[in-house]
């Protein structure tokens, strides 16, 4: 199986390259990794080149755009460019441990899921808590749809891809913030749906501003 990490980048310079270390540390390795340059400003691409060079990556691609266009449409390229059977989404200020995909694809091998979801957890200046579990009662789609109980957000998942293929499930672009919420209720729709209590993603809560919001 191969896996598609899927990193949009805007202006984080001060996180990146603890983002990136994470992924290309992963104990799984058949991963591609694609990053997606929102027009950054800072020196966020710097700080990512710097540390894929210390790593021996086969399949690294850094993607810019040519304007600034926001989160919905850096997901969009970086679905565009991916070729691995499962998708994983992470955000360029967090980090994810280093047994996180290994241990989705270990669950969806066991059960054939469409879709793996794993715990997470949320971290400011180094200090890790609120470990949160995935939901595991029925309903799901429903939860989903009516409120808030269950999380909405694209990370911390492992997604078929053509699960968003086959349903023509797109993230809008131009939409920079809850743009999951669009998303992740019609992917569950069709997926068939497992999960782990593993925590496979830290959630950075200590980042002042907004997440590639350069047009908003």
């Amino acid at each position: 199986m191969k896996v598609s990490v899927i990193v949009p980048i805007y202006n984080v310079e001060k996180y990146i390259s603890a983002c990136a270390r994470s992924l290309f540390e992963q104990t799984f390795k058949d991963v591609e990794y694609i990053f997606v340059n929102d027009c950054s400003t800072d020196r966020s691409l710097q700080r990512l080149e710097d540390v894929a060079a210390r790593y021996a990556l086969p399949h690294f691609q850094l993607v810019n755009h040519e304007h600034n266009r926001g989160l919905g449409a850096a997901r969009l390229t970086g679905m565009g460019h991916a070729s691995g059977d499962f998708v994983m989404f992470a955000d360029s200020d967090d980090s994810v441990p280093p047994h996180a995909i290994e241990t989705l694809v270990k669950r969806q091998a066991e059960t054939g899921a469409d879709m793996v979801d794993g715990a997470t957890d949320s971290f400011a200046e180094g200090v890790f808590f609120d470990k949160q579990l995935p939901f595991k009662g029925p309903h799901f789609v429903e939860r989903l749809i009516i409120g808030n109980t269950v999380p909405h957000h694209v990370w911390g998942r492992l997604i078929r891809r053509d699960i968003f293929t086959r349903h023509e499930i797109r993230f809008t672009e131009g939409v920079n913030q809850a743009e999951d919420y669009s998303v992740i209720p019609r992917v569950a729709y069709y997926a068939e749906r497992a999960w782990t209590d593993e925590v496979v993603y830290h959630y950075r809560l200590d980042r002042k501003g907004t997440f590639t919001d350069g047009i908003s």
